[in-house]
């Protein structure tokens, strides 16, 4: 190095300095396409799961007013209205839970979500039995 010129040595300082750019650059560009797959992923399935998640819990909170509000109302058209409203959430929730299905992409969330629809089932049953329940205390000759 003694023996180059100042020419090249400006050369060679720029070379180094152009390849640690070319270094840095390339490391940025890796880290921005990773970025991007993250992005997508949360854009694809992370948002939609979490908007169905939250029309799943609105839903269930509903029906779960609906269930009371039926097990206290005394009039029976009411409670035909109720019964009816009920079975519509039931079908509302059917195609939510669908639509949430769909943005499963794990199997811990496969899991979790098949844990969820089994405890459903045990809330459809429970609710079925206070619908029977309330169905026989309106039937005529039962004392209220």
């Amino acid at each position: 190095m003694k023996n180059w010129t100042i020419r090249w040595r400006i050369a060679a300082s720029f070379a180094v300095i152009l390849a640690l750019m070319a270094v840095t650059a390339a490391a940025a560009y890796t880290r921005l396409v990773r970025i991007e797959q993250l992005t997508t992923g949360i854009e694809r399935d992370i948002l939609p799961g979490l908007h169905y998640s939250n029309q799943i819990v609105v839903d269930r909170m509903a029906n779960y007013s609906l269930t009371e509000e039926y097990a206290l109302q005394t009039d029976a058209a009411v409670k035909q209205q109720l019964q009816a409203a009920i079975m519509a959430s039931r079908d509302y929730t059917k195609t939510l839970l669908a639509q949430f299905n769909a943005t499963i992409s794990s199997p811990e969330e496969r899991t979790l979500f098949e844990t969820f629809t089994s405890a459903q089932d045990l809330y459809v049953s429970a609710q079925d039995e206070v619908l029977k329940a309330g169905a026989e205390r309106e039937k005529p000759g039962r004392g209220r």
